[in-house]
């Protein structure tokens, strides 16, 4: 009997724990933003009985609300609103029956977030106009990446040149009363702004002038003082620095008005003070040329933005002066210059080395608000003669005519010959004025020269 026997050998499967992988290799989001992170794996049985995710080495709980899955049934995670607390290294861990399985690798969280609120400082705390303002823009949380720049705005206006954490205001004028802001910038956005206001306080500045005065027997007298000073200041007037009191005397009324801010003039808030004179109240309704002759002062008083200023003024003005040259004539004064040239604006005039031409008339004005006089002065410019010999016929002879230019022009005359050798023999010798005449004597055969000298108070003409 033929038997066939057939045996099938039973077949068991391979099981393994999970080998598991992770991506991306790194994310960078804005903060806010959902995060996905991939756990995928490979095992036997497929099946999984536990998934865990873990950030820098420390278990994530998945079970908040600020997560989405990381469980068998979903086992990516999601990060719902990524802030910077979510940056770090991301692992996978998943068990099945067999074992567990951690990922190769890690996943890098990166959030960018903006910085953190600013705080706006400047210094000096007391702004003055004309001087320097820093303004400190500090960030304490600088955010990711750090924060290096800045936005500036000035009155609500953003200021685009200025990016830096501090910015010197130099000089401050009124333009800069106002608010400041400033906040911090980087890639993850805007940091929260913060705000101050500077008040800009004016020193004080005087518009006064510095001479005047009145005619004795003038009804309508006054001195007006302006102070430009922020916050606002009083103006009290003194009198040879004794205060004038309005409320006890009844010579004299002041009135006060307080001036706007001019910002495109830069020009702060300003208080003009006029002191009027009641000239009812003199004698007779004029003033005293001796006793009224007084200095008045407009003094502040003190604010903010530093001590109290005077500014003087002195009644019956001190005159200005001016020098001019008056000439005879036009053509005299075209050779020398214009008439109307001013030479000096003192009392005194200062000349060179004076030549003839500057001889003549000088006059000197003095002059203010209430007129002017004048007064001339004669220059008299002295100089040795100077002398010319000609030739000419008188009465049927020869004569030599030395006539002399001098000033004084009192001259004598002496003639002699050139040679030494010769002397003067029968000629003969006159004098008429500024002249003096020599009649040649016929007989002298031979050449001869002439010399003529002319002598006054200043010296002797050179030959």
């Amino acid at each position: 009997m033929n038997a066939i026997s057939r045996y099938n050998k039973p077949h068991f499967p391979i099981s393994d724990p999970p080998i598991v992988r992770v991506e991306p290799k790194n994310v960078t989001v804005l903060e806010g933003a959902k995060i996905l992170l991939k756990c995928e794996y490979e095992s036997n049985p497929s099946s999984l009985l536990d998934v865990t995710w873990y950030r820098n080495g420390a278990k994530v709980d998945v079970n908040t609300p600020h997560y989405t899955g990381g469980t068998t049934d979903q086992h990516s995670l999601i990060i719902l609103d990524a802030s910077g607390e979510d940056m770090g290294n991301y692992s996978c861990v998943l068990t099945n029956n067999v074992g567990q399985g951690t990922s190769d690798g890690h996943i890098e969280v990166n959030v960018l977030y903006p910085p953190g609120p600013a705080k706006l400082t400047y210094s000096p705390w007391r702004v003055v106009k004309g001087k320097s303002l820093v303004l400190s823009c500090s960030i304490k949380e600088r955010g990711r990446p750090e924060a290096h720049r800045y936005r500036w705005l000035r009155g609500g206006r953003p200021v685009s040149d200025i990016v830096s954490q501090n910015w010197t205001i130099d000089p401050v004028t009124l333009d800069h009363r106002t608010n400041f802001s400033c906040y911090g910038i980087n890639a993850g956005g805007d940091g929260e702004m913060a705000v101050t206001s500077v008040d800009v306080l004016g020193i004080f500045k005087y518009a006064m002038n510095q001479y005047s005065g009145a005619l004795y027997k003038s009804q309508n007298i006054s001195l007006s003082c302006t102070v430009e000073c922020a916050p606002l200041c009083s103006v009290q007037w003194l009198k040879d620095g004794q205060v004038i009191d309005p409320d006890k005397t009844d010579r004299y009324t002041v009135e006060v008005r307080h001036i706007a801010p001019q910002v495109n003039r830069n020009d702060f808030e300003a208080t003009q003070s006029t002191l009027h004179w009641n000239m009812s109240a003199w004698a007779r309704g004029v003033l005293d040329r001796t006793a009224d002759t007084a200095r008045y002062t407009c003094r502040s008083s003190k604010n903010l933005a530093g001590a109290p200023v005077n500014s003087t003024t002195k009644g019956f003005p001190m005159p200005s002066y001016s020098w001019r040259r008056e000439h005879p004539s036009k053509a005299a004064g075209k050779e020398h210059g214009n008439t109307s040239l001013v030479l000096s604006s003192s009392n005194t005039l200062l000349l060179g080395p004076v030549q003839r031409k500057d001889g003549g008339d000088y006059v000197c004005e003095a002059y203010n608000r209430h007129g002017s006089v004048n007064t001339t002065v004669f220059l008299n410019v002295m100089f040795v003669p100077e002398c010319g010999i000609k030739q000419s016929e008188k009465d049927g002879e020869q004569v030599l005519i030395c006539t002399s230019h001098a000033n004084p022009n009192e001259v004598s005359f002496s003639w002699k010959l050139k040679n030494d050798n010769d002397s003067l023999t029968d000629e003969k010798i006159w004098q008429q004025g500024p002249q003096s005449y020599l009649r040649l004597s016929t007989s002298v055969d031979v050449y001869r020269t002439y010399l003529c000298f002319a002598n006054n108070s200043v010296g002797m003409s050179r030959a």
